[in-house]
C-alpha cells in the first residue's frame, strides 16, 4: 500500500478533509500511557475499534480506563513490530522525538497516523465533536489550534443545548457605604436580579457580582475595578490572608465563609459557586504553601502582649468589644495565666456567659479597668470613654487599637500601636518563604479555575520556550512549566537555552551597560525568527520599549516583592563591622544601602546567584543585597540572613515577576497566554 502521508502545500501548510469513518472491528494502537494516550485510546473505542495501549506504565486517567475494559494494555515500550496489524496509529508519549518516529515508521507501512504532539505532521487528526439529538458537529484547525477548535465546539454545543453563556465575573471595589450590611437573606431578589455578594471586614468592604457587561454600571453597581481571573486571584488571596495586614491570616477565611452562609440563599448559584470555589482554593493554598491554621490576629495580638509585658501569668487585660476577635484573645490570655475583663455595650455576651465572666458596660470603663496592665480595643471609643481608658491604664501601659480606629490616643497612651503595627515588619526569612510559595499557589489555583470554566484558546499542543543557561532560570522555567499545566495540562512545554549578552560579557560593571537588552537580546531574537514561540524573562530585565514586532504577552505578579541580605555568618545589617564590603550591581541598591549604613562599602559584583554566594563564602565579600525571589525560586532561603520590608529596601518595579514575549501576530498566543496576564483583566 501507498504511503498515506499528507503532502504539504507551499509554506508548510495543510488542508485536512473531515470525514466520517467507521472504525468497528478496526486494529488501533496507542503509544502512551498519559491522559492525553488515554483520551485518544477512549475515543477510539468509543467508536468500536479494538485498542491496544502500549507504554511501561499508565496515568491514572488510563489505568482506570483499562480497569473498565476500555482497551488492552500492553506493558511495553514501543517496537517497530507493535504496529503488526495495525490500520490506525496514536503516538501520544511525552517524547516529541519518539512521537515523529512512531509516525514515520506507520507512513512507511502506510498505516493512518496521529502525532499527538505536533498535530500538523499526522495524516489523521482528531477533531473536537459535539453529538445531540442525532447531530454531530465536529470542528478542527487543522492540527494547528486545538484549543481553540474546542473552544469554538463549546460554544457551539451552547447553542444546541439552548445553553445561556456564562456571565463575566466582576469585582466591584468598596461601593458599600460605611456601616452597610449584608441585606436579609430571607428577602431574596427576584431570579433576574440577584444582588451581589457582600464581604464586610474590619478593613475590607467589597462586592461581588457576576455580569455579563461588566462595563455597564449603576447607582447599586458602579464600574468594577476587576474582571474575570482577576476577580478570583483577588478573592483568593483575601481568604487566604495575602492581603491582609497580618499576612497570612487564617481569621478572614471564617468571615468569609460565613458571609457565604448567611447570604447563600439570596445568591445567584454562579455567585456563590465562585464564593465557595474561592474558599476551596484557599484550603488548597495553605496546604501546599506551609501556611498555618494557627496564624490568627489573637495569636499575634497575645503574643505582642506577652512581649510587651514581660509574660502574661498574673496579669489583668481590659477587652473593649467583644467581637470574635476578643473573644479569641481571652481564650489564649486564660491559657496564658492572664485575667480578661470584657466590656461591651451589651449586657448578654454568650461566650462571656459560656466561660462564666461577667462582661463591664462601658460606661464603667474608668473603675473597671483601673490597674489593669494592658488594654485590647475592638470598637470605636468615644471622647468620654477615650478619657476614661486614659486615666484608668497606668501611663507605660500597652494599648492595642485592633479596630484602628482610635488613632487620637496616640499621644495620649505612650504604648500605643494601631494595626500597622503588625503590617510593617519584615518577615523572617522562613516566613518569607511561605508567603511565596502561598502567593505562587494562588496564582496556580486562579489558573485551574480559569481551566475549569471551559477550555483555554489559543495554547498550541507543545509551546517552545526560549530562556537563559543559569539555575536561576531552570527554576523560572519550572515554575511557569507548573502555571501553564495548570491553564492547560495537554500543553507539553519544551524549553530552548539560549544565552544573552549579559552572560557573554561578565567583565562589564552593570552600571556602564547601557544596552537595555543586555539579558534579553538573544531570546527576543529567537522569538522574532521563529526559533521558539515565547521567551521567559524576569521582568525586571525587560527593556523599556520594543520593536514593533514583539509584545509582552503575559506579566505574572510578583511573588516575593522584597529585597534582602545574604551573609557568611548569618548576621543582619546591623551586625555588620564598619568598612564591611556589601556586593551589589545595582546603583539604587548601593545608594540605599550607604542611606542605612554609611560606614558600609558597597562593592560592584557580577555573576548568576550561586557564584555571587560562592565569591561570599570565599571571603571576597562581607554581605550581599540580592533579590529575595531568586534566592527563595532558587531554595535558599536558608542562606538570607535578613529580609527588608518595602519601606526599609525599596524593591525594582516588578522584582520577582516573570514575563513571556511572543510575537506581535502571534493572535493565537496572546489569546491562549492572556489568563496569565492579571492586569489584562482590567477594563
Amino acid at each position: 500500500m501507498a504511503s498515506v502521508a499528507p503532502t504539504p502545500e507551499p509554506g508548510g501548510a495543510r488542508h485536512y478533509l473531515p470525514l466520517g469513518l467507521d472504525l468497528t472491528g478496526w486494529e488501533c494502537l496507542v503509544v502512551g500511557g498519559g491522559r492525553v494516550g488515554a483520551r485518544k485510546a477512549a475515543t477510539l473505542a468509543s467508536a468500536g475499534a479494538r485498542v491496544t495501549l502500549v507504554s511501561p506504565e499508565l496515568g491514572p486517567a488510563a489505568a482506570q480506563a483499562a480497569r473498565n475494559g476500555a482497551f488492552r494494555w500492553r506493558r511495553a515500550r514501543y517496537a517497530a513490530d507493535h504496529l503488526d496489524g495495525i490500520r490506525l496509529v496514536v503516538a501520544a508519549t511525552d517524547n516529541a522525538a519518539l512521537n515523529l518516529q512512531i509516525g514515520q515508521e506507520a507512513s512507511a507501512r502506510g498505516l493512518l497516523f496521529c502525532i499527538a504532539s505536533s498535530g500538523r505532521s499526522s495524516s489523521v487528526i482528531f477533531p473536537a465533536i459535539h453529538r445531540r439529538d442525532g447531530l454531530t458537529v465536529a470542528v478542527h484547525s487543522d492540527g494547528r489550534r486545538c484549543a481553540r477548535s474546542r473552544s469554538l465546539r463549546d460554544r457551539i454545543a451552547q447553542v444546541l443545548d439552548a445553553r445561556p453563556a456564562p456571565p463575566v465575573p466582576a469585582l466591584f471595589r468598596a461601593p458599600a457605604e460605611e456601616g452597610a450590611e449584608a441585606p436579609c437573606p430571607h428577602s431574596a431578589a427576584p431570579e433576574a436580579e440577584y444582588p451581589p455578594f457582600l464581604l464586610v471586614t474590619c478593613r475590607r468592604r467589597e462586592t461581588y457580582a457576576l455580569r455579563e457587561n461588566p462595563a455597564e454600571s449603576s447607582a447599586e453597581m458602579p464600574r468594577p475595578d476587576q474582571v474575570g481571573p482577576a476577580v478570583f486571584h483577588h478573592l483568593v488571596r483575601v481568604a487566604v490572608g495575602l492581603d491582609s495586614p497580618l499576612r497570612g491570616e487564617a481569621d478572614v477565611a471564617e468571615q468569609l465563609r460565613e458571609a457565604l452562609v448567611r447570604q447563600r440563599r439570596r445568591l445567584s448559584p454562579g455567585l456563590s459557586g465562585l464564593v465557595a470555589a474561592a474558599l476551596r482554593a484557599q484550603a488548597a493554598v495553605r496546604l501546599a504553601s506551609g501556611l498555618g491554621a494557627d496564624r490568627s490576629w489573637a495569636a499575634a495580638v497575645v503574643t505582642r502582649l506577652e512581649l510587651r509585658l514581660g509574660g502574661l501569668r498574673g496579669c489583668r487585660v481590659a477587652l473593649l468589644g467583644c467581637g470574635r476577635l476578643n473573644a479569641a484573645v481571652a481564650d489564649r490570655l486564660a491559657a496564658g495565666g492572664a485575667e480578661a475583663i470584657p466590656f461591651s455595650h451589651r449586657a448578654e455576651i454568650p461566650w462571656c456567659a459560656s466561660r462564666g465572666w461577667r462582661v463591664l458596660p462601658w460606661r464603667r470603663l474608668r473603675e473597671g479597668a483601673r490597674g489593669v496592665s494592658a488594654a485590647v480595643l475592638g470598637g470605636r471609643l468615644t471622647p468620654a470613654e477615650a478619657d476614661d481608658l486614659v486615666f484608668a491604664l497606668p501611663p507605660s501601659a500597652p494599648v492595642l487599637d485592633l479596630a484602628d480606629v482610635n488613632a487620637a490616643l496616640r499621644p495620649r497612651c505612650a504604648a500605643y500601636e494601631g494595626l500597622e503595627s503588625f503590617a510593617d515588619g519584615p518577615p523572617i526569612p522562613s516566613e518569607a518563604a511561605r508567603l511565596a510559595a502561598a502567593e505562587r499557589a494562588a496564582f496556580a489555583e486562579t489558573l485551574r479555575w480559569v481551566a475549569g470554566a471551559g477550555p483555554v484558546a489559543g495554547l498550541p499542543p507543545a509551546l517552545r520556550v526560549g530562556a537563559r543557561r543559569s539555575a536561576l532560570s531552570m527554576a523560572q522555567v519550572a515554575e511557569m512549566r507548573g502555571f501553564l499545566a495548570a491553564l492547560q495540562p495537554e500543553t507539553a512545554v519544551e524549553f530552548v537555552a539560549l544565552d544573552a549578552p549579559g552572560d557573554r560579557d561578565k567583565a562589564t560593571p552593570l552600571p556602564a551597560v547601557t544596552a537595555e537588552d543586555f539579558f534579553t537580546r538573544d531570546i527576543d531574537e529567537a522569538v522574532r525568527s521563529g526559533v521558539v514561540d515565547a521567551g521567559l524573562h524576569s521582568a525586571k530585565d525587560l527593556p523599556r520599549q520594543f520593536g514593533e514586532d514583539l509584545v509582552v504577552a503575559a506579566q505574572t505578579p510578583s511573588f516575593a516583592p522584597w529585597e534582602c541580605l545574604v551573609t557568611r555568618g548569618g548576621g543582619g545589617l546591623d551586625t555588620l563591622p564598619p568598612g564591611a564590603r556589601i556586593g551589589t550591581s545595582s546603583v539604587r541598591r548601593a545608594q540605599r544601602l550607604r542611606e542605612l549604613r554609611p560606614d558600609l562599602v558597597p562593592t560592584d559584583i557580577r555573576g548568576n546567584v550561586p557564584d555571587r554566594i560562592r565569591r561570599l563564602d570565599e571571603g571576597a565579600y562581607d554581605g550581599l543585597i540580592l533579590a529575595a525571589a531568586g534566592l527563595l525560586r532558587l531554595r535558599l532561603e536558608g542562606r538570607i540572613a535578613q529580609v527588608f520590608s518595602p519601606q526599609e529596601f525599596p524593591p525594582e518595579p516588578a522584582q520577582g515577576a516573570l514575563a513571556l514575549v511572543v510575537r506581535r501576530d502571534r493572535a493565537d498566543l496572546l489569546e491562549g497566554l492572556a489568563p496569565l496576564d492579571l492586569g489584562r483583566a482590567r477594563p
